[in-house]
């Protein structure tokens, strides 16, 4: 077997949290954007590694038949893991259907939760297969 195929190249990044403050300062709903398999998960670790977060990834076949309602269990369950959060990390919720009503009613009530941010990771297969800008905002 050739060589190239038997070691795998690993890119260190950092990313530039300094100018995510901007969108870090108030309560925000964000989307990552990104091609598949671009590193968009490993971003947002990235980004909140000293911060305070819970952390769910729906491509997992265990969350098979999650639904909207469910939610409300998974926030159950980072409270107690962790206590109080700061940030909440949805990853792949587009597998989820109409993941979008918990998104924008934690936002508008932020339902009791001390949360200054409500992450989501969007899958987006972009046809360009690139994108201008790594982060933008979601206007609810």
């Amino acid at each position: 077997m050739d060589e190239k195929f038997r070691v795998a190249k690993i890119v260190e990044r950092e990313p530039d949290v300094n100018n995510l403050r901007q969108f870090l300062t108030n309560p925000n709903i964000l989307a990552i954007l990104g091609i598949r398999r671009y590193g968009k998960s490993i971003f947002s670790w990235q980004i909140f590694r000293n911060e305070t977060f819970g952390y769910i990834n729906f491509d997992d076949e265990r969350l098979f038949g999650f639904r909207a309602k469910d939610f409300d269990l998974v926030l159950q369950a980072f409270y107690e893991l962790y206590g109080n959060i700061d940030y909440i990390i949805l990853d792949e919720p587009q597998n989820v259907e109409r993941w979008e009503l918990f998104a924008n009613r934690s936002f508008n009530s932020l339902y009791g939760i001390q949360y200054k941010l409500l992450m989501l990771l969007v899958k987006m297969i972009l046809k360009s297969g690139r994108s201008k800008d790594y982060l933008k905002r979601v206007k609810s």
